[in-house]
């Protein structure tokens, strides 16, 4: 805590003349300690923004960025995070510590876990298939759904991940196509298998799934992997 002086001015008569006596008080002001990768810093300020980007330029040198934000232990994100940097909420005392990381660290990190996810959306592609040959809607469109929700999030990290690495992926091609055309292929299945679902059109599902998608999930393992390895050449 910091302290200021306060001056109270009070004024009695003596006699014929007016005498000011003074009374100073101390009180506690609240001061924000901000912490970067546990390590404390001067920053200032009351603005989380203001307060990134003094930590942002420090980091500078580094390559790395911020990762993760903490007030008083607890993790901001989504409309908490938007409430503090739009100005909507500003930090008065406490504690804030911001993490940072290697970006091309991170979006490998990110990467690892879609081959991951892609072995999920196998499996969700399979159980889909074989319900809808069986004429259980309900159940191949829940499989479907998941599957769609994978695939988008897979093109999403391919995409953000090497932007964060500085890889620019429309240089890159892969097994003899350039690797943005593997990603508008991608969309433009995922955009088919939308359109068979809103048409009800199970049998033209069930076929895609079990004929169309299973190498564009081996493709979609081996692109991620090659990305991967361009990230940490």
């Amino acid at each position: 805590m910091g302290y200021r002086i306060r001056c109270d001015r009070p004024c009695h008569a003596v006699g014929d003349k007016w005498r000011w006596s003074f009374r100073f008080r101390w009180f506690k002001m609240p001061l924000m300690k901000i912490y970067l990768d546990d390590e404390p810093t001067s920053i200032t300020g009351t603005h989380l923004s203001d307060i990134l980007a003094a930590a942002q330029q420090q980091l500078e040198s580094t390559g790395r960025s911020i990762v993760e934000i903490q007030v008083d232990g607890h993790s901001l994100s989504g409309d908490d995070l938007s409430r503090y940097l739009d100005g909507r909420v500003s930090l008065s005392d406490g504690t804030v510590h911001l993490y940072s990381a290697d970006p091309s660290v991170l979006a490998v990190e990110v990467l690892q876990q879609v081959q991951q996810q892609l072995d999920v959306a196998r499996d969700e592609q399979s159980e889909a298939a074989e319900a809808f040959q069986q004429d259980n809607a309900m159940k191949g469109i829940t499989h479907i759904g998941n599957a769609i929700a994978i695939w988008q999030q897979v093109q999403q990290a391919v995409t953000h991940g090497s932007a964060m690495a500085n890889l620019n992926l429309d240089e890159k091609v892969f097994e003899d196509v350039p690797v943005p055309q593997h990603i508008q292929e991608l969309l433009e299945k995922i955009r088919q298998l939308r359109d068979l679902l809103q048409q009800r059109d199970t049998l033209g599902l069930a076929d895609m799934l079990a004929y169309e998608w299973p190498p564009t999930l081996d493709l979609w393992q081996r692109l991620v992997g090659q990305v991967i390895l361009w990230i940490q050449e």
